[in-house]
């Protein structure tokens, strides 16, 4: 299933050897470049987790040939090293509690830190899941909203995100930015049948150390990431309402911090749901 406009998960059947899996993936991503002109990073594994991490080793700014394969048996010593900030799942806010614990690594969290220690600090599902993670554990399937990344459970909150070709100039320009978002975010709701009754907005600044341009085409590169909540009167699906709240949120707190020109990336996050009554 597609993870976001440019990221996928399949799994492959089969009794293949690693070399022709690996070639395989080289073909595909030939094929990809032939049609498109983009080049695409494939990662390899016997899990979710470890395919993902792998693809974001095969960048062409790591110094990758665009195809890393991590074979069943190197799982668990290729996610030592991984930095905690590449698990999927792991945000600014989780990183920093993480960090308090003295973990920047996974083999940190092995050295260091017990399943119970991640529990207490971020809770069952998430401490149990970076315990795991950190030890190369991936037990989820394919096709399951978990190994999409979409979560378990009743839903809790919608998102859009847009974190990719992020280049605003004006106040206008950002305005129609937030329209176009608040709009994708109302349909959503809609669609699931959903009110909401806050609006998190995050915001990816150009960290100052960061390049204008990153390797990456038109990508996000280092940011600093701006997060802020507005709860609203009441709960609504209005794209207006959204756009109102984004705005609101932009003007009070990011607007003294953020240089237009510097926004790489935002993302509305629709919490506090409510199924919609007829």
């Amino acid at each position: 299933p597609p993870l976001s406009c440019d990221e996928a998960v399949v799994q492959l059947v089969g009794d293949d050897e690693c070399a022709d899996v690996q070639q395989k993936a080289k073909q595909l991503r030939d094929s990809v470049h032939s049609k498109t002109e983009c080049w695409v990073s494939i990662g390899i594994g016997d899990s979710p987790l470890i395919a993902r991490v792998a693809a974001s080793y095969a960048k062409p700014d790591k110094g990758s040939s665009g195809v890393v394969l991590v074979e069943p048996k190197q799982s668990k010593d290729f996610m030592a090293t991984v930095p905690l900030k590449a698990i999927p799942g792991i945000g600014p806010v989780m990183l920093e509690k993480l960090q308090s614990l003295g973990c920047n690594t996974c083999e940190d969290v092995r050295r260091q830190r017990t399943e119970t220690d991640l529990v207490t600090t971020l809770g069952k599902v998430m401490g149990s899941r970076v315990w795991a993670a950190a030890h190369g554990i991936d037990n989820r399937q394919i096709g399951s909203t978990e190994a999409s990344g979409a979560g378990t459970g009743a839903q809790k909150s919608i998102s859009v995100a847009v974190n990719w070709g992020v280049r605003l100039s004006t106040d206008t320009d950002l305005d129609k930015f937030l329209a176009s978002i608040a709009a994708d975010a109302s349909k959503r709701l809609e669609e699931r049948g959903f009110l909401t009754q806050a609006v998190t907005f995050k915001l990816m600044q150009r960290h100052p150390e960061a390049p204008v341009e990153p390797p990456k085409f038109l990508g996000h590169g280092m940011c600093n990431e701006l997060t802020k909540r507005h709860v609203l009167p009441e709960s609504t699906a209005s794209a207006h309402r959204i756009q109102m709240a984004l705005r609101t949120i932009w003007d009070d707190e990011f607007a003294k911090k953020c240089p237009i020109h510097e926004i790489r990336g935002l993302t509305a996050m629709l919490g506090k749901l409510k199924r919609k009554t007829s």
